[in-house]
């Protein structure tokens, strides 16, 4: 496995954990969530959910950048073969 690939695989596993967790903790949240759960009695430490929360989405926001940086070749050769695609297919491309 080359570096580049490696450091891609990193960056889309940190994805996949930061998101997780953003998503998690933005769920428990949700004012009143306990109510429905049946977790009435249930004391959360709201200040330390919303710490990791905000820590997990600015955490999500770098890499999501990171990844985009990693992955720009790719996205500028799609963007020009969609676009010379959609450009030769004149106003009823065939479905």
């Amino acid at each position: 496995m080359t570096r580049r690939a490696l450091v891609k695989y990193l960056v889309d596993l940190l994805l996949l954990v930061m998101a997780t967790i953003s998503i998690a903790t933005g769920l428990i949240k949700i004012p009143g969530l306990t109510r429905y759960t049946g977790r009435t009695g249930l004391v959360l430490p709201y200040n330390q959910i919303s710490f990791l929360h905000a820590t997990a989405g600015v955490a999500l926001a770098i890499l999501v950048m990171i990844h985009l940086a990693l992955g720009w070749h790719w996205l500028v050769v799609m963007t020009g073969t969609l676009a010379s695609k959609a450009k030769g297919a004149g106003p009823f491309p065939d479905r």
